[in-house]
């Protein structure tokens, strides 16, 4: 089959898939809390900082969990915080 004839269902398989994902790593605390300090660590190797990092990650932590998931998701019946 053709790409363009599969890109579709491609593209809605990716959709469902990244919702999915999304809504689990907000669904516990610690999985949330690891992906914030690996992307603070990102942020930290590539400004060549540690300490930016660790700000980084630190302040996506506090802004992830208390406005994603406690203002959105929660509300709204996606996740049931653990």
């Amino acid at each position: 089959m053709s790409v363009l004839v599969r890109a579709p269902q491609g593209f809605k398989f990716s959709k469902r898939f990244g919702w999915q994902m999304f809504v689990r790593i907000h669904s516990e605390r610690r999985l949330i809390c690891g992906v914030d300090a690996l992307l603070g660590s990102m942020i930290g190797f590539f400004a060549g900082s540690a300490a930016v990092g660790a700000l980084a990650g630190g302040i996506l932590g506090v802004v992830n969990y208390a406005v994603v998931t406690e203002r959105w998701l929660r509300p709204a019946g996606y996740v049931r915080t653990r």
